[in-house]
């Protein structure tokens, strides 16, 4: 996974001081379907584990 992929969920377990270490990742749209009807707020990282 590229370092330039910035993430703030520092309890995933893939979370490095605000880079994700994830060897890949899957953002999907909330509530599904393919347009996030710009904005941000409703698409989701997938790929989020709790660290534990």
């Amino acid at each position: 996974m590229p370092d330039r992929i910035t993430c703030n969920v520092s309890d995933c377990m893939y979370w490095d001081n605000k880079r994700c270490t994830a060897p890949s990742i899957e953002v999907s749209v909330d509530g599904g379907g393919s347009s996030a009807q710009g904005t941000k707020e409703k698409t989701n990282c997938h790929t989020y584990q709790l660290k534990r």
